[in-house]
């Protein structure tokens, strides 16, 4: 009718009457479909927001992880002396509980056994032998800095510093362990752990009597491990050497760390004396 025709646009009198109905029609699929899609498009977001989250902390804490060791490398290069102090010491009464506790399996941990590897570890390990690693060897062997710091290649090739090397680990197996380690280990346990005899008497009677066993399992490990660690740059020698100890002090505090044997045997060869 002439009504109809004068309501509808210009536009729609101007197209045919399927695109009409099409463009009122197609848009609404659409709208229903993004309507549905709508759950999956935020769980989606959420999903890729929460592997995102999770990357960042895995990221963050690499970083604080690869922060912590840099710092720990400037620390021992800046500071060796303290650095040393804290390892060994740290390191030398931490075998000894491990060996109390999973390796003789005891249910109490002896605190005085362990005192004995806390202050031989800070005294000894942590402050004399800086001294004699780092400044008796520096003056007995002046070439040995040069030494460490050149590559493979060129160690095999310095007769002279190998030599030095050789002297090094003869020194420090054949005079060190044998005539300073050893006595000393022994006086400072004499001292806490024994009776209220001579401490430095007590200690070398036992050191005679297991000196043999005790400097041959020390060479077995210390000559190759020796050799190691007397051919690193200078700032690497006694963290190595620490790694090195921590096996050896977990068998120290193993072999020699209890009461010795002549210890639990006297008391009662004096009570039979005093019964007969």
């Amino acid at each position: 009718s002439k009504r109809n025709i004068t309501a509808a646009s210009p536009t729609a009198l101007a197209r045919p009457r399927h695109l009409v109905t099409s463009s009122l029609v197609a848009p609404l699929p659409c709208s229903m479909f993004r309507l549905l899609l709508r759950p999956v498009a935020k769980a989606r977001a959420r999903y890729h927001s929460t592997v995102a989250g999770a990357g960042a902390a895995a990221s963050v804490a690499a970083a604080e992880t690869v922060a912590v060791g840099e710092g720990t490398l400037t620390f021992a290069r800046t500071q060796p002396f303290k650095f040393n102090i804290i390892v060994a010491t740290v390191k030398t009464a931490l075998c000894d509980l491990l060996v109390q506790r999973y390796i003789e399996k005891r249910d109490t941990i002896d605190w005085k056994r362990n005192g004995v590897f806390v202050m031989f570890g800070g005294a000894y390990l942590g402050v004399f032998q800086y001294g004699l690693y780092v400044g008796l060897f520096q003056r007995l062997w002046p070439g040995m800095a040069t030494f460490a710091a050149q590559p493979l290649s060129q160690k095999l090739r310095n007769a002279a510093g190998l030599r030095d090397l050789c002297k090094q680990i003869a020194f420090d197996n054949f005079v060190h362990y044998p005539f300073i380690y050893f006595p000393t280990f022994y006086c400072i346990k004499e001292g806490l752990q024994g009776d209220s005899g001579p401490v430095v008497a007590g200690g070398l009677a036992k050191y005679r009597a297991n000196g043999v066993e005790d400097n041959l399992k020390m060479w077995a490990l210390w000559i190759p491990g020796d050799a190691i660690v007397y051919a690193v740059p200078l700032w690497m020698r006694l963290p190595l050497n620490h790694g090195l100890s921590f096996v050896w002090t977990c068998y120290l505090s193993f072999l020699r760390g209890g009461q010795d044997e002549a210890d639990e045997i006297e008391p009662l060869v004096h009570a039979q004396e005093c019964r007969a």
